[in-house]
């Protein structure tokens, strides 16, 4: 009496293994697809590893667009604001100097000021769009060459005129140290998405181009 009931036991054992096995599989399965998806998931969260990890780019400029990635894309405007920021630094050391003790005129004086007036709070905005990037404010050992920077030979030049001749000298760099800020913001202009960004480069190039019809007009010229 107890065989046959041992060989239903077996019979209905051998039908539960099966079963699990099957549901084991299945469950297999779904978890690697979960665990898929959350991975893809994971990576979507990362803009900077989507490429690497072959992803796709939509998450990413999903990111980008709400803030979470402010840097993505930003190359030009961030390497256009670096080099302005000490471009612009210059521009105030040579205003300063036309301001202290070279004899230098009222008219080279008077646009030494409204240069210092118009340019420094253009380093204070600068400085802050590259905090607000996320960015350094110096390109350290990426820094470019910028165009028209007045070299150390004719600063120390410069500082031993007086006069007229300072004046001349004077002029004569600041004009192509304009020359060189209105080039650098016009090529922003040609790369940059962001408003801020444009705004300001076309608001150094209308100003410096300003001046420099002002300084070419002037006699010392």
């Amino acid at each position: 009496m107890r065989r046959p009931t041992a060989s239903v036991a077996v019979v209905a054992a051998l039908g539960c293994l099966l079963a699990a096995c099957g549901s084991s599989e299945g469950g297999a399965t779904s978890t690697t697809a979960t665990t898929s998806t959350a991975a893809g998931d994971a990576h979507a969260g990362h803009g900077s590893s989507s490429s690497a990890s072959g992803s796709s780019s939509a998450p990413a400029s999903t990111g980008a667009t709400s803030g979470a990635t402010p840097m993505q894309g930003r190359a030009g405007d961030v390497m256009f604001a670096q080099m302005m920021i000490p471009h612009h630094a210059q521009a105030l050391d040579l205003s300063e100097m036309a301001l202290a003790g070279h004899g230098a005129s009222a008219t080279v004086q008077d646009l030494a000021r409204r240069i210092q007036a118009a340019q420094q709070p253009e380093i204070d905005q600068m400085t802050a769009m590259l905090k607000g990037w996320g960015a350094p404010v110096s390109a350290g050992d990426h820094a470019m060459p910028m165009e028209g920077m007045v070299s150390e030979g004719d600063l120390k030049a410069l500082s031993g005129m007086q006069g007229p001749a300072f004046d001349a000298a004077w002029v004569k760099a600041m004009i192509g140290h304009h020359e060189g800020a209105v080039s650098m913001a016009e090529d922003v202009l040609s790369t940059t998405q962001d408003p801020a960004v444009k705004k300001l480069a076309q608001a150094i190039i209308t100003g410096q181009r300003k001046e420099i019809a002002e300084m070419q007009a002037m006699p010392t010229t």
